[in-house]
């Protein structure tokens, strides 16, 4: 039996290493893709919490009275409505991660939509059908996914054993490769 010749198994091997390279490239760029989501979501958080005031006093409002509001009270509903607008046009182009925004916005979303409303539709009349159309959006999938989330449930020990350990070999990983910091 004879032995293949190197020129006869270089093709093979070539071929074995580019699809492994294109198998990582792929997973790299997905876990990129997900690690920039996760990022995109912590500064729009960052932004929201900014107007955290202004949800306070949006919340406190009285839909259907919001002729009446004061200027103060205008000007916090449009800027809550704007805000939620934005983040409602990233979750539509996928640059953030819908569900774990709605874990965190559960609550203020569905609650400031249902007390803007009135107001938004009176904008809509007065300018376009199209006007904040994307917290529309935002509204309905955060309360899509809020009414099937049971929320953030108390670990067992053996829970946060199992994070302990992940969180030390992490560390372990980070001190032994992260050399820059």
């Amino acid at each position: 039996m004879e032995w293949p010749t190197w020129k006869e198994v270089a093709p093979v091997g070539s071929m074995i290493i580019a699809v492994f390279s294109l198998i990582y490239a792929t997973l790299q760029g997905k876990a990129s893709r997900r690690s920039q989501r996760i990022q995109n979501l912590y500064d729009v958080i960052q932004k929201l919490l900014d107007i955290r005031p202004k949800i306070e006093i949006v919340l406190k409002l009285e839909p259907d009275k919001h002729q009446n509001w004061t200027e103060e009270e205008r000007a916090a509903a449009m800027d809550v409505c704007s805000r939620f607008h934005l983040v409602g046009i990233l979750i539509i182009e996928k640059a953030i991660d819908p569900v774990l925004f709605a874990r965190a916005w559960y609550y203020s979303v569905p609650q400031c939509y249902r007390i803007l409303l009135p107001y938004i539709q009176e904008k809509r009349r007065m300018t376009d059908q199209r006007y904040w159309s994307a917290f529309d959006v935002l509204n309905e999938m955060v309360s899509s996914i809020a009414k099937e989330w049971k929320g953030f449930q108390k670990l067992s020990t053996n829970d946060i054993e199992s994070l302990k350990r992940r969180a030390n070999r992490f560390g372990t990983f980070k001190k032994r490769f992260w050399h820059f910091e």
